[in-house]
C-alpha cells in the first residue's frame, strides 16, 4: 500500500506489520436490524450525520460523546445532534454493536 502525504509529494510505503497491527487495533462496527429500520427512517442530513459518528466508533473506547449507561438495556450511548444512538462494546473482541437509533424525547432513556 501507498500513501500519498500531498499531491506533489513522492508515494511512501507503508509497512505491512504497522497496517496489520492498525486493523488489530480496530474495532469492527456490528449493526443489528432494529437499527437500520430505524435509521431508515431519519432523514439523509441526520442519517448521514449519525453513521458518521458510528464510524467514530472504531476507535472505541476513546471517542467523543458517549456515555457508559447504568441501569440501562444497553451499555452504552452516542449523542449525535438530535439523536442517541445506543450500543454494547466488547472490548476483549473488539465489536460495537449498534442496538438502536432513538430520536431524543423524554421516553429516550
Amino acid at each position: 500500500m501507498i500513501l500519498r502525504t500531498s499531491s506533489h509529494s513522492s508515494p511512501l510505503p507503508l509497512d505491512n506489520a504497522y497496517l496489520n497491527l492498525y486493523k488489530i487495533l480496530m474495532n469492527s462496527i456490528k449493526w443489528h436490524t432494529r437499527a437500520l429500520r430505524q435509521l431508515r427512517k431519519i432523514d439523509r442530513q441526520d442519517n448521514a450525520a449519525i453513521r458518521l459518528a458510528v464510524n467514530s466508533l472504531v476507535s472505541m473506547p476513546s471517542c467523543s460523546g458517549v456515555k457508559a449507561l447504568t441501569n440501562h438495556e444497553y451499555g452504552y450511548r452516542l449523542r449525535v445532534g438530535r439523536y442517541r444512538v445506543f450500543f454494547d462494546f466488547d472490548g476483549e473482541v473488539r465489536i460495537v454493536e449498534i442496538q438502536e437509533v432513538k430520536k431524543r424525547n423524554e421516553h429516550t432513556y
